[in-house]
């Protein structure tokens, strides 16, 4: 991301940060593909991208790489937590219905 950023970062505005949450169910590419995972739970975010970081060097310059990372971490941290959040929410309310797509 951070190259794409640096070739073309003048060009974005966002980034569409997308988590993929299949609750109470095993996961696994043959049940996807044969349409036996009935329950998902998608969730978009449009996050704005810094403008400190739509210029810079990410290969050689250490203070730019050191804030893309930094974004980026923040990014998975809150979709660890996004996460958390649903898999609690499935544990400890039984009654809470998934939206079926």
């Amino acid at each position: 991301m951070a190259l794409t950023l640096e070739a073309l970062g003048q060009q974005f505005k966002s980034l569409l940060n997308v988590t993929i949450f299949y609750p109470n169910t095993k996961v696994s590419f043959r049940r996807y593909l044969s349409g036996q995972l009935r329950e998902v739970t998608i969730d978009i975010e449009e996050l704005p991208i810094p403008r400190e970081l739509l210029d810079g060097n990410y290969q050689d310059d250490d203070l730019f790489r050191s804030k893309v990372q930094v974004w980026i971490n923040e990014i998975w941290q809150r979709k660890d937590r996004l996460i958390s959040d649903l898999k609690s929410q499935q544990v400890s309310d039984s009654s809470f219905t998934w939206s079926q797509l």
